[in-house]
């Protein structure tokens, strides 16, 4: 849920409130008076930082998978089915 950052005029008090983003905070959480206003926040940004070697493993293996799908067709076609 996004955090806001309020600040209130009549106990000057800044707080921060947890809401959706469709929602208002309608009151100071200390004093309850109705006259406060939404300060500026600054975005968060969240950085996915991959491990490199898991990322190699994975492609080593779908790799050979490959390969052995590969073969595994190449054999089924290679035989002949009579049906029962």
């Amino acid at each position: 849920m996004p955090r806001y950052r309020y600040m209130c005029h009549t106990c000057m008090t800044e707080f921060v409130a947890m809401h959706l983003y469709n929602e208002v905070q309608e009151s100071c959480i200390y004093c309850e008076s109705s006259e406060i206003s939404k300060l500026l926040s600054r975005t968060v940004k969240i950085e996915h930082k991959f491990d490199t070697q898991t990322g190699q493993i994975t492609k080593e293996y779908i790799e050979t998978n490959k390969e052995i799908l590969e073969d595994l067709k190449k054999e089924s076609r290679s035989e002949n089915y009579e049906p029962s």
